[in-house]
């Protein structure tokens, strides 16, 4: 589990100087922060060379406008169609089990994955489970 609001893959930024070109990335701070939680919280050696069946959620905050006197609207959403969209963030959490969880997340063979509403600022995390396929 990653705890906090489910993060997004960002992709690689380029930037051009007269002598070079460098290459840096929006989410490093975030991804190694990430990469340490997952590595504590598995006791195994990384996964390698088993076909792996991953499994997602996302939960996010809902919003202060889905309340009406601290009770859900029954307006309010079912499904979070909110940003980040749900492939970036499969991104970043495939990125995030690498090298400590799973050697390599070319051994990911399916990916199940799910953004869902919770009710407070304390619940907002990430779930990954793995499993390996038969």
């Amino acid at each position: 589990m990653l705890p906090g609001k489910p993060q997004a893959y960002k992709p690689p930024r380029f930037r051009w100087n007269a002598s070079r070109t460098q290459t840096y990335t929006l989410h490093h701070k975030s991804m190694k922060s990430a990469r340490e939680v997952l590595a504590e919280q598995t006791k195994t050696p990384p996964l390698r060379d088993v076909p792996l069946i991953v499994f997602i959620e996302l939960y996010f905050r809902r919003p202060k406008s889905h309340f009406k006197k601290d009770e859900l609207r029954p307006d309010a959403p079912k499904f979070v169609t909110k940003t980040p969209d749900v492939d970036n963030c499969i991104k970043f959490a495939l990125d995030a089990l690498q090298p400590k969880v799973v050697a390599d997340d070319k051994f990911v063979t399916k990916v199940i994955a799910e953004k869902k509403w919770c009710d407070d600022a304390t619940a907002e995390c990430t779930t990954i489970e793995l499993l390996v396929r038969v």
